[in-house]
């Protein structure tokens, strides 16, 4: 059962990669928290998509809810997508640097050099910094293994540390949802610096 929703209120999120799985389910809490939320992601129709999936606890989803399409490896894409949140809401309290992609289980000699780049410019290059001078608090979320399309393939058996292939366990969405709100529900003068949430039978350090 999904829990009551809270009143809404002025407090604007941004979710890159919200268009499915992880980013999908939590800027969906968010929107039930009663945030107004900025979903974003490559593909307009999967956002639009996500957004309608979520519902409308009050009534007011049009307001609430906004589909940017960004590539956030792409620096102009990225400074167009402050400007326009900027534009419709005046501010920004959250954003979930949520979007990323996997390389091939093989060898650095063996990734092709376009893959290397997508996945830096991805999942590094694409995670807006934080800095201290402007009262910015940054906390970091390590997720093992959730269950979803993006998974699919460790359920089926991938390459581990000594060369073996083998499934891997896969945890429920809904627990990492939880604990990113935690983070989220917290006031600007605490904060979370580090969390892991992995499925409790997932290999651990090393992949071994």
């Amino acid at each position: 059962m999904s829990p009551m929703p809270s009143a809404p209120h002025n407090r604007v999120a941004l979710v890159t990669g919200a268009g499915s799985g992880i980013g999908q389910g939590c800027a969906a809490a968010l929107l039930r928290d009663g945030w107004r939320v900025v979903y974003t992601g490559r593909r307009a129709e999967a956002l639009q998509a996500a957004i309608a999936q979520a519902g409308d606890p009050f009534g007011d989803i049009a307001q609430r809810a906004l589909a940017l399409p960004c590539d956030v490896g792409d620096e102009a894409q990225v400074a167009a997508l402050f400007d326009a949140v900027a534009a419709r809401f005046g501010r920004l309290d959250l954003l979930f640097n949520n979007a990323g992609v996997f390389t091939p289980g093989t060898t650095p000699d063996q990734l092709d050099a376009a893959a290397w780049r997508r996945a830096v410019d991805t999942n590094l290059n694409g995670a807006a910094p934080g800095g201290r001078p402007f009262d910015i608090a940054v906390g970091q979320i390590d997720i093992g293994n959730v269950a979803s399309e993006m998974t699919e393939r460790m359920a089926a058996g991938i390459l581990q540390a000594d060369g073996s292939v083998r499934p891997e366990a896969r945890m429920g969405l809904a627990s990492v949802v939880d604990a990113f709100m935690t983070m989220a529900r917290l006031p600007l003068d605490a904060n979370v610096l580090f969390m892991t949430v992995m499925a409790t039978k997932m290999p651990f350090v090393g992949r071994g």
